[in-house]
């Protein structure tokens, strides 16, 4: 509390808290999608090794 300022009400402290709670969810589903998105990522990194789409017409020639 800054000097000057009056005591907080229980209604100043619930409104903090709402707020920070909100914020709170927001950042929690961010970081979710974000870990979604890595594991994604993740997962497809070796999709294409040694399938690269420029030989692809050459190795079907070859068949």
């Amino acid at each position: 509390m800054k000097e000057g300022e009056g005591a907080r009400t229980d209604a100043d402290v619930k409104e903090v808290l709402t707020e920070l709670h909100s914020q709170r969810d927001k950042l929690v589903h961010l970081i979710e999608d974000a870990e979604h998105d890595l594991q994604g990522l993740m997962r497809d990194a070796g999709d294409g090794a040694g399938h690269d789409r420029s030989r692809h017409g050459r190795d079907q020639l070859r068949a």
